[in-house]
Order: structure tokens, then C-alpha cells, then sequence
């Protein structure tokens, strides 16, 4: 019995660390893929803009998705 633990373990194991991506560059960064969506917050300084990774360029951002309603 111990040993059908130790290999279904082993098993999930390989699994889980074969299955995570390698998101970094050639130069060691990380790679995000770019997007941009519309500023729907009238408060926003910018409102209206399609804003997104390359709108920040080079700057610490933080990004929420939520649902609208």
C-alpha cells in the first residue's frame, strides 16, 4: 500500500512540474503577452484610451479584472 502512495506521488509530482511553462525571454525576463482593453472609468485620467501592457511600458502596474455591473 505504501508503495502505491509513493508512486501515484511521484506520478503527480512529475505532472505538476512538467506541466508549468517557462515564461521568461532569451534574456532571462519574464514574457507577458500584450493586451489592451478601454478605460470605462469616467474618474480615470485615462478614460476612454485603450490602455494595457505597452501603455505602461518600462512601469509597475497592477491589473483587476472584474465583472461589470
Amino acid at each position: 500500500m505504501k508503495n502505491k502512495n509513493l508512486i501515484f506521488i511521484v506520478i503527480h509530482c512529475l505532472i505538476v512540474f512538467n506541466s508549468c511553462e517557462d515564461s521568461s525571454d532569451k534574456d532571462g525576463g519574464l514574457f507577458y503577452e500584450d493586451f489592451s482593453l478601454t478605460d470605462i472609468n469616467p474618474n480615470s485620467e485615462t478614460y476612454g484610451q485603450a490602455i494595457g501592457l505597452s501603455f505602461f511600458n518600462g512601469k509597475v502596474s497592477s491589473y483587476y479584472f472584474s465583472h461589470q455591473g
